[in-house]
């Protein structure tokens, strides 16, 4: 391939406040998707993660819930179905309540506080 030919992905250059959290996509409002991976029969009602990992230390992606914002689309893939079976909207209300959660290479649950972000108009 040429030079000419290549074509180089550039991210979107970071907001400049003081007061970003620095994630790339605060900049861009078409950046709105997010993807579940799941297993739930219930789909479309919340998007909880816990606030830590089975240490208690705290998870890149699990921490993510609480950047969902009101109108956010969430994609929900749906492991029995291998694929996705739906998307809902979200609310913008997150809030946190205690789970039972079980890391995918965990066959055992723990109980969690959790961060749960509200959901809303399921497809």
């Amino acid at each position: 391939m040429g030079q000419s030919d290549a074509r180089m992905f550039e991210p979107p250059a970071l907001p400049d406040s003081e007061d970003s959290s620095g994630k790339w996509w605060e900049a861009e409002p078409s950046e709105n998707a997010w993807l579940e991976t799941t297993d739930r029969e219930q789909l479309g009602i919340d998007l909880s993660a816990p606030q830590g990992d089975e240490r208690g230390h705290e998870h890149h992606g699990y921490s993510l819930v609480t950047l969902v914002r009101k109108g956010d689309v969430v994609f929900h893939y749906h492991k029995d179905h291998r694929g996705i079976v739906g998307y809902s909207i979200a609310t913008g209300v997150v809030w946190e309540q205690n789970i039972v959660w079980a890391a995918q290479c965990s066959a055992r649950g723990w109980h969690k506080a959790s961060h749960t972000a509200g959901l809303a108009s399921r497809t």
